[in-house]
């Protein structure tokens, strides 16, 4: 171990994404996120726009001396914890923020990290009860962090590739009237239409891209509904934020699939390290039968293993149709580490008696189901 990472771990206060971003990039930049949700430019974009004007930042950036090994990026916040009314210092909670985390450049000791943060926060006069981890993978850097040093509800999982396993074991495991549908809608496309797949990037096209990915994702119920997102303003400027700029660790990019001229389906990605993450998918429902949508995923996933500059595809969230392509699955957790404080310590002996309960239901369901015949 090196004297620098030997050393004490500091604290210091950022009320702001934009306060902390250089020291947020350099931890990014030397610890590799593992996806979107670790770096500055996700939660500057919600900041910017979901989050304008009402977010109480109290961003945690943790050195090593001169160096930055960290960054927590909380917000302060009220809410109830198993009922009990608590000051929360949380990740940001929005439902287009579909995984996040904290970042981090090497393992930190939860012992010295405790002391450092509890310190720096009783200095700002930040005064809390619980600090909430939401949508959070089993894998992330929160979790790392504190360890067993936690409670831990499970909210869902994940669906992500390794493209380590190449596209054709990927492939492979497709279930069977996925492959069938991908056939067919080959074979139907093969000699009959002009085919385009085009992937724009921060330096090529990917304006005019965002429009296009807005027109298609628009299609059918989602317009009909109100939903869409280039219907609603703050979730239009925070995708628009999404694909602005770019850099050695964050690289925002939009596939297009285009039939005949015009954009049957498309994907907003965000690579961040060597991950790349599909925050949204969109396909003209006038070419269902063509599964334009399925083709430009299949594609994804073929070029993404041959590039060799990609160790990861993430899909973020585990919805009913990603089931045919079978994906590995992560789960998705909040995370809580409770204080010692009258709130505090009641939500900690309420979540255990909440896990004591769940367990015993459990076991009674277990001793209560039928033996089968021997």
């Amino acid at each position: 171990m090196s004297a620098a990472s030997a050393g004490p771990i500091a604290v210091r206060i950022a009320r702001s994404p934009a306060e902390a971003q250089e020291a947020w990039r350099d931890v990014c930049a030397r610890g590799t996120p593992g996806y979107h949700g670790q770096t500055f430019e996700w939660y500057d974009a919600y900041h910017r726009s979901l989050g304008a004007g009402g977010t109480a930042w109290v961003i945690a950036i943790l050195m090593r001396g001169a160096s930055p090994v960290g960054v927590l990026p909380l917000c302060a916040q009220t809410t109830r914890v198993y009922k009990v009314p608590v000051r929360a210092l949380a990740l940001p909670a929005h439902p287009d923020l579909l995984l996040c985390d904290i970042a981090a450049s090497e393992p930190l000791p939860i012992a010295g990290l405790d002391r450092a943060l509890r310190g720096a926060l009783a200095r700002a006069d930040v005064r809390w009860d619980v600090i909430l981890l939401q949508k959070v993978r089993e894998d992330s850097k929160a979790a790392a962090v504190l360890a067993e040093h936690h409670v831990a509800i499970l909210d869902g999982k994940s669906s992500w590739f390794s493209c380590r396993e190449g596209y054709e074991a990927i492939a492979a495991n497709y279930a069977s009237r996925l492959k069938k549908s991908l056939k067919q809608a080959s074979k139907r496309l093969r000699g009959k239409n002009d085919i385009e797949i085009l992937r724009t990037d921060a330096s090529h096209g990917i304006a005019e891209a965002f429009t296009e990915f807005l027109e298609v994702e628009a299609s059918g119920w989602k317009a009909e509904q109100g939903s869409a997102i280039g219907q609603v303003a703050d979730r239009r400027a925070f995708y628009e934020l999404l694909t602005q700029g770019g850099n050695g660790v964050w690289r925002p990019e939009i596939n297009l699939l285009r039939l005949n001229g015009r954009t049957a389906a498309a994907q907003l990605c965000v690579r961040a390290g060597r991950a790349l993450n599909v925050l949204k998918i969109g396909y003209d429902e006038s070419h269902r039968e063509l599964t334009p949508g399925n083709l430009l995923l299949d594609h994804l996933l073929r070029t993404s293993c041959e590039s060799g500059d990609t160790d990861t595809v993430s899909l973020v969230t585990d919805t009913a149709w990603m089931a045919d392509w079978r994906p590995r699955k992560a789960a998705v957790l909040t995370l809580m580490r409770f204080n010692h404080t009258a709130p505090g310590l009641a939500a900690r002996a309420l979540s255990h008696v909440g896990r004591l309960r769940n367990r015993i239901r459990k076991s009674c369901s277990s001793a209560a189901s039928p033996t089968p015949p021997g």
